[in-house]
């Protein structure tokens, strides 16, 4: 029993004493005051008379001892103290002398010197409100704080990391002045910890950024996990009353897809019981977000870049659009993608398509992956496979499935090096089309040195003709922009993209965000039985937008994004200005455009149209066709995956193609809105 006893006490005293300063301060503490007592009852109990005066000396004589080593000299010397052995006096005042001289003050220098040493590793934390809370350090961190401190200067910057606190320290440092350093702390944990986000009081954050860390095998899987513990942390707090604003960013298209369903979404994001908006979520992906930058915002720094239709395409044009894309990587992938869901024209009348080709090595590895992933897509659409041999480029076509034609994108994957003579015969006699083929060649391999190669040893036809050419340098642009500026007209085209410096641009995000909430609200105005008139014709506060916003499920949150990228592209084709109100038949024309961009952006995610079968079974459930809803959410199957003049009523007896005139209502009303902004 005893040996149990002593066993349990070590244990406990080893971990209390171990596991902070103040432990060891507290035990310290509480040695002095035993001993305190004793000596104070073995001066009083073994003194003459026990009276009320000598309960007080006694008092302050133990004190004395235990705080003064002069105090028992004084005694002798003086006769004044209590009458007890004089070895007491020698024997409590060197305990005093060791617990309150040496234990103290070496625990006390011992606290002070670790709580240095765990804000140098980011183990101290702090009562922060209001803050700006970034999960992870990954490369684009630096420039991120850089516009937090330009545009929120008020709030402190929290960084969670379990990156090396030390060496990120050097690296801002390095970036900052020390008046800016001063609103940063960083942090050292996971971000994936429940006790970690409680510490960092993340449900007092202004803003949270889920970026992760650089290299990180699970980076997308540990950001969502981590989106629900945020989300469970807000279920159980006792204050609901606004979202926490969360963005979140994604190396991989497949998460971005998973998180785009949209049950999960309102699993992730909503209050089970209640209904109520946890998190206000915004998502990203690096890759599509720079090719959103190169080919919707044409601008990132004092770079500038020239749209994929850099001259206008109206109906009557015999121009179209052509992206060459050499290395079928993740960038390469996101600007094959953005060039789908941007480039949609009028002149398919006239049988004139966009193109985009790829160019890779494994070609047809590659594109068996990527038609596999839309089968959908390519079950609909055009596509030639071809692979470079005996001096030429053997052709391999592929027809659509279906008897109509109704996609406005063909594609094209070759099998082979940029450096092969057939490929630059082929780019070459591309580049002398330049009067239709508007032509853009973008180099997206792993390689950044190969790519500006690449660039470099292009022949020379395309440098004469200006295409554009766009080098993927994922590190540094420097290269490659003192090339475009130094080598007189020949490079003059070169655009380096995708740097880590470039990767955060959230004015820009920002800018895009608004306008698809002003599409958003428009479209949830056309749906409303209580509408004064058919078309929103003014927007609410902005928050009403975000509300109206916040309770649109996520899927269609990004189809308004997409097509808030692709207004200007629009109004280029029709040659239309910011006050242009558009005819009839000129509504009908965008609106049969924009169903062209719908059903890309469909297919791309995933769905599929209704077989024969099921369109007779959802057109036999009027007038509700409640079937529509049931077969594109159990089957991913839509009923209007259709021809723009096949477009039908819906289960609110709306012909589908009145939506995509709402959404061209509602362009005009940002455009006339964004000019009384400029001119005010």
């Amino acid at each position: 029993m005893i040996r149990k006893f002593f066993k349990w006490f070590k244990l406990g005293f080893d971990r209390s004493f171990s596991s902070s300063g103040w432990s060891q301060l507290g035990w310290v503490v509480l040695l002095a005051i035993v001993l305190f007592i004793v000596g104070w009852a073995i001066l009083f109990f073994f003194n003459d008379g026990i009276g009320g005066d000598s309960i007080w000396q006694s008092l302050r004589q133990s004190l004395g001892y235990l705080l003064n080593s002069d105090s028992y000299y004084y005694d002798v010397l003086t006769d004044k103290g209590m009458r007890v052995h004089p070895a007491f006096s020698i024997i409590f005042t060197f305990l005093g002398i060791v617990v309150m001289g040496g234990a103290l003050v070496s625990v006390i220098v011992n606290m002070l010197t670790q709580r240095a040493d765990d804000f140098r590793h980011g183990f101290t934390r702090y009562n922060l409100q209001g803050h700006i809370v970034v999960l992870g350090s990954g490369s684009m961190l630096i420039n991120m704080i850089k516009y937090f401190r330009e545009h929120h200067s008020e709030a402190d910057i929290a960084v969670l990391t379990t990156t090396d606190i030390e060496k990120l320290r050097s690296r801002i440092s390095a970036a900052f002045t020390r008046r800016d350093r001063k609103a940063i702390t960083l942090m050292y944990g996971r971000r994936d910890s429940t006790e970690e986000l409680s510490r960092i009081n993340i449900l007092s954050a202004k803003h949270v950024y889920l970026i992760g860390e650089e290299n990180e095998p699970e980076h997308d899987i540990i950001n969502i996990h981590t989106l629900e513990l945020m989300r469970d942390l807000r279920v159980d707090s006792a204050e609901k009353e606004s979202p926490i604003r969360c963005h979140i960013l994604f190396e991989y298209q497949s998460a971005m897809q998973v998180i785009q369903f949209a049950e999960y979404k309102e699993t992730l994001t909503k209050d089970a019981k209640s209904g109520q908006v946890l998190l206000e979520l915004s998502v990203s992906n690096v890759y599509e977000e720079w090719a959103q930058n190169v080919f919707v915002s044409g601008k990132v720094g004092n770079i500038n870049y020239q749209p994929l239709d850099r001259e206008p395409i109206g109906k009557d044009s015999d121009k179209f659009v052509h992206l060459v894309v050499v290395g079928m990587t993740r960038m390469g992938v996101a600007m094959i993608e953005t060039a789908a869901h941007l480039c949609h024209f009028p002149n398919i009348h006239k049988g004139k398509k966009t193109r985009i080709t790829i160019i890779d090595p494994n070609a047809r590895q590659e594109m068996r992956f990527f038609t596999e992933a839309h089968e959908h897509l390519f079950h609909l659409s055009h596509y030639t496979f071809g692979k470079v041999a005996n001096g030429t480029i053997d052709y391999h076509p592929h027809q659509p499935e279906s008897v109509n034609d109704i996609l406005d994108i063909d594609w094209e994957f070759i099998e082979g090096s940029i450096e092969m003579p057939e490929i630059r015969s082929l780019l070459a006699h591309w580049s002398g089309e330049s009067e239709q083929r508007l032509l853009t060649i973008a180099f997206c391999g792993r390689n950044a040195q190969a790519n500006v190669a690449s660039a470099l040893y292009l022949p020379q036809a395309i440098y004469v003709a200006k295409i554009p050419i766009l080098v993927y340098q994922p590190g540094d642009s420097t290269l490659v922009e003192i090339t475009s500026k130094s080598n007189g007209e020949k490079y003059a085209a070169l655009r380096p993209f995708g740097m880590v410096s470039g990767t955060f641009n959230p004015g820009t995000s920002e800018d895009r965000l608004d306008i698809a909430r002003k599409i958003n609200y428009c479209y949830d105005y056309f749906g409303r039985k209580d509408k004064q008139t058919k078309y929103a014709e003014t927007f609410p506060p902005k928050e009403e937008l975000e509300k109206v916003w916040n309770e649109t499920i996520l899927p269609h949150q990004f189809s308004n994004l997409y097509l808030a990228n692709g207004i200007d592209s629009k109004y280029r084709s029709m040659g239309a200005s910011p006050q242009t109100q558009f005819a009839d038949d000129e509504t009908s024309l965008m609106a049969e455009i924009e169903h062209n961009r719908w059903m890309m952006e469909k297919l791309l995610l995933g769905y599929r149209p209704t077989t024969e079968e099921e369109t007779m079974e959802i057109e036999r459930s009027n007038p509700e066709k409640k079937l529509k809803s049931k077969y594109k959410e159990t089957r991913f199957a839509h009923y209007d995956i259709r021809p723009f003049a096949d477009l039908r009523k819906d289960e609110k007896g709306i012909v589908a193609s009145d939506y995509d005139i709402c959404m061209i209502r509602a362009m005009e009303l940002i455009k006339r809105d964004q000019a009384k902004d400029t001119q005010q």
